[in-house]
């Protein structure tokens, strides 16, 4: 790429402008030059599968893109990052932990050819910012185990973002918690003897009626959901009866977890935007200081696509807002922060990290 002007794209759905205006807060405090280079961010609403693929379009057809801020949603990263690969664009997730993306599962047959295209040519250009589905199913298991579940029923909805998190829940499961996979069907947990019920899956509502409907034939049964869950929506669609036993995982810090460039980062974003942060715009304040990070590594090649690319995953950051870590050449990192909610009047209240 010639020029000194870079742009960097943001997906973001609508409902999560915190995150963009975190992403822009780390921009501007960068004084919005890396070098020579004058940094440019061009956000596009992220509200359907579409518009995400015309997002990472958007950004292909742009000769002065140098990086994409992907999607909010987990699993969601699938409709862009075989558009941006396609041309070497590197893709930075604040909150996609799907773990398809980044690794094999047996689940997601032939998934890191698909994922992309062009790998022979630009190999992996998609990471992100938060821990892997792997670590967050380990966690979830540990707290079904701690809360004394014994017995789980493991459902999920079909998709590749379900069936890998399922999947890996159950292989995490091992012998000292018996799981048993199948349909979100609260006839079938019931027939299972179950104790526990994970469902892994994106969609608020289904995953609402599911839990719902398991709570009316078994009040004590304990429900767990990971961080596609994590949000207004699902906690608002919940009957009150079922509110109680709900569990949700998500990446994210209590307060006192918080590092100190966190809790700084908090406080410029109130004194800024007016309120406190939601708990994902951290995420999207160290993705975008961790593109930056890697336009910095560059250097005077910063315009270069392939160098920011392998810049990003060698990065290795002492000091973030989400605390240090380092990035692996999959697009994974070493960070383990995890956070679990429960449901306390319509909305998700977290407990414990």
């Amino acid at each position: 790429m010639s020029g000194t002007t870079l742009t960097v794209y943001a997906s973001v759905p609508s409902q999560a402008t915190d995150v963009l205006d975190a992403e822009k807060l780390a921009l501007s405090q960068a004084g919005s030059t890396v070098g020579k280079f004058r940094v440019v961010l061009k956000p596009l609403t992220a509200d359907s599968i579409k518009q995400v693929a015309d997002n990472a379009r958007a950004a292909d057809e742009n000769k002065t893109t140098i990086a994409y801020l992907g999607e909010v949603v987990p699993g969601l990263s699938e409709q862009s990052v075989p558009i941006t690969n396609e041309l070497g664009i590197l893709e930075v997730s604040p909150t996609d932990n799907a773990l398809e993306l980044t690794s094999a599962s047996p689940v997601v047959p032939n998934s890191q050819n698909v994922f992309y295209p062009s790998k022979g040519t630009y190999g992996y250009t998609f990471g992100r910012v938060v821990p892997s589905d792997r670590i967050e199913a380990e966690d979830l298991v540990g707290e079904m185990r701690s809360l004394g579940v014994t017995k789980l029923y493991v459902a999920n909805d079909g998709s590749d973002y379900g069936l890998a998190l399922a999947h890996a829940v159950q292989a995490d499961a091992g012998a000292s918690l018996t799981a048993t996979p199948g349909p979100p069907s609260a006839a079938n947990v019931t027939n299972s003897g179950a104790d526990g019920v994970f469902y892994g899956g994106s969609s608020p509502s289904a995953a609402a009626t599911f839990f719902d409907a398991v709570a009316a034939a078994s009040p004590k049964l304990k429900l767990f959901g990971p961080s596609a869950l994590d949000g207004a929506a699902f906690a608002g669609d919940l009957a009150a009866s079922a509110q109680p036993n709900v569990y949700v995982s998500a990446p994210g810090f209590l307060p006192a977890d918080l590092p100190a460039a966190g809790l700084a980062f908090e406080k410029t974003f109130a004194s800024t935007y007016g309120h406190s942060p939601a708990p994902q715009a951290i995420f999207g304040f160290a993705a975008m200081k961790a593109v930056l990070d890697a336009l910095h590594d560059a250097g005077t090649a910063a315009n270069d696509r392939t160098t920011v690319a392998n810049d990003f995953f060698t990065l290795n950051v002492q000091q973030s807002a989400i605390g240090p870590f380092k990035m692996r050449e999959n697009g994974d990192n070493n960070l383990t922060a995890i956070v679990f909610s429960r449901v306390r009047g319509g909305k998700l209240v977290p407990f414990k990290s």
